[in-house]
């Protein structure tokens, strides 16, 4: 029988932390899955790795490619050669804790309406020594919200169905970045996401890591993936209204009251649009209004918070309200 979990890992001149990172795969608590590990055209000692491992497990199966391709069309090889009713990703620089493939195949054997489910990781060191918790949003309005903005589900904590992952071409092909974003931006459209509050990923933080030395890069290529889901729920995608968005992901707190004016008009028609699109549902528009809300707080000043403060103590009090029963749900 086929395994039911096809588990994906890409590598290129990943030697320093690949080890790791398939032991991590080989120590899950669930174990029927296939590790299918992608030779992106590595010339540093990864292949001699995979190939130890590959002759101690018979789960893992090895697939070179010939030269680089970048991230997203070696996964798509990956995919190719799936066998599993669900694919997960893991990156050849990051851990899996033991319960990660169990916790997320439980969640989408109990939820057939969830097609994407991500987990929370912490972000480590080069010597995994902990530096933050990255956390993704764990409800499918605000992760697609998130599409948006900021921020997003890693591809790397990522668990889907397959048939959903085939059936819609899988990765943009040759993309070198904001191809996670560009995948949910297609998916978000066929089914709901979610994301798991608990800790099931370790991602390390370090120089080599993908984007790193690019920034400028992945986020213009971000930007343009914005651009076309505006777009497509829109009818246009005014520069204005980009530049504003850019700005609110930047978390800037300077926006004249004057400027919050169209930001505001621009965030409801967004909500509007993505209840409209079936993006979200109709009843999950409070949870968005009160996001919104909770955004546009933020660009104001201290001083103009507490003024809007003593002028509408009760809307602060909504914001706060929904955000405490959407906690109350996920524990």
């Amino acid at each position: 029988m086929p395994p039911r979990v096809s588990v994906v890992m890409t590598v290129y001149d990943g030697e320093r932390y690949l080890a790791e990172a398939i032991a991590s795969v080989l120590g899950q608590t669930y174990a029927d899955f296939e590790l299918i590990i992608v030779d992106d055209g590595s010339t540093d000692g990864s292949r001699g790795i995979m190939e130890t491992y590959a002759r101690r497990d018979s789960r893992i199966r090895l697939l070179p490619l010939a030269g680089n391709q970048g991230m997203a069309s070696a996964r798509n090889r990956g995919i190719e050669n799936a066998k599993g009713q669900f694919i997960a990703f893991s990156d050849c620089d990051d851990i899996c804790l033991p319960d990660r493939l169990r916790r997320q195949v439980e969640h989408l054997e109990s939820n057939p309406d969830i097609g994407v489910i991500g987990c929370t990781m912490w972000a480590v060191d080069h010597k995994l020594r902990p530096l933050a918790e990255n956390t993704a949003p764990l409800e499918h309005a605000l992760i697609a919200w998130g599409l948006h903005f900021n921020p997003i589900l890693p591809g790397g904590s990522s668990m889907i169905r397959s048939e959903l992952l085939v059936d819609n071409g899988g990765y943009e092909e040759g993309r070198l970045y904001a191809d996670d974003l560009e995948l949910w931006s297609r998916l978000i459209e066929k089914t709901r996401f979610a994301s798991l509050p608990d800790i099931l990923m370790l991602y390390r933080r370090h120089p080599q890591a993908a984007g790193i030395g690019n920034r400028k890069r992945v986020q213009a290529e971000g930007l343009a993936v914005r651009k076309r889901m505006l777009e497509r729920l829109w009818g246009e995608a005014p520069e204005a209204t980009l530049a504003r968005f850019v700005r609110l992901t930047q978390r800037e707190t300077d926006f004249s009251p004057t400027e919050r004016l169209p930001l505001r008009a621009d965030l409801t028609r967004l909500a509007e649009a993505f209840v409209r699109a079936g993006w979200v549902q109709e009843d999950e528009r409070t949870l968005l209004n009160a996001v919104i809300d909770g955004d546009l707080q933020r660009t104001m000043s201290r001083r103009q918070r507490w003024r809007d403060y003593l002028l509408n103590p009760r809307k602060h009090h909504v914001v706060i309200e929904t955000k405490l029963r959407q906690i109350l749900r996920l524990t």
